[in-house]
């Protein structure tokens, strides 16, 4: 069964669809096609910035990049909230402990 758009020598019937002949669809995708190479040699572009600017971020060292300062804060907080979630109430049951004695041999 032969399509209802074709001719017989298998040619598309320049029939509009939804407004737009073939050679219509043609010059619209060759443009689409333009704007995503043209996207595609940006995209290039970008990444070789990019790739010059990890350069120059590697000879940075370490200690002034914003990385190991986040990483110290986040340490510290780390230690403050285990040091305030664990070791103070303990600290604070043996000093409960001790008051509670004093005044039961009172």
């Amino acid at each position: 069964m032969t399509d209802a758009n074709m001719s017989p020598n298998q040619e598309p019937i320049p029939v509009p669809v939804m407004g737009m002949t073939a050679t219509e669809y043609q010059t619209a995708f060759a443009y689409l096609d333009h704007i995503n190479f043209a996207r595609e040699i940006e995209e290039y572009k970008e990444q070789r910035r990019r790739g010059s600017m990890a350069k120059i971020v590697e000879r940075i060292p370490f200690y002034k990049r914003f990385e190991f300062w986040a990483l110290i804060l986040g340490v510290a907080s780390f230690v403050h909230a285990l040091c305030a979630t664990w070791v103070l109430p303990l600290m604070h049951r043996k000093d409960i402990s001790l008051i509670l004695e004093k005044k039961a041999e009172q």
